[in-house]
């Protein structure tokens, strides 16, 4: 083989080394980025995720606090019609007491 055949050839195995540094190189870097960007999509979503959340815990507790309303107006009506039944039925009472006292 001749000595330019020779040089050739590692010139050659010399640039197929460099292309193939050059490769993996480029392979690590786009790798590194893809990683970069999955990170920063998780984080985007976990992001949108607790704002969803907030919003959720929120409209629950207006929820709640409307229901609470609700429920203590439904109280204070029941507690107004029991006190209203229990006026009429203690001047019954009375009525009834006063008519015993007055027959003796």
């Amino acid at each position: 083989m001749s000595f330019d055949a020779v040089t050739s050839i590692i010139e050659a195995e010399k640039a197929a080394d460099a292309s193939v540094s050059d490769a993996q190189t480029e392979a690590r870097r786009l790798i590194a980025e893809a990683d970069n960007l999955g990170r920063a999509a998780v984080e985007s979503e976990k992001r949108r995720a607790e704002k969803e959340k907030a919003e959720m815990v929120s409209r629950t507790d207006a929820l709640v606090a409307k229901a609470n309303e609700d429920s203590a107006e439904e109280v204070r009506k029941s507690l107004e019609a029991l006190r209203s039944i229990a006026s009429g039925k203690i001047d019954l009472a009375a009525k009834i007491v006063a008519e015993r006292i007055t027959k003796d």
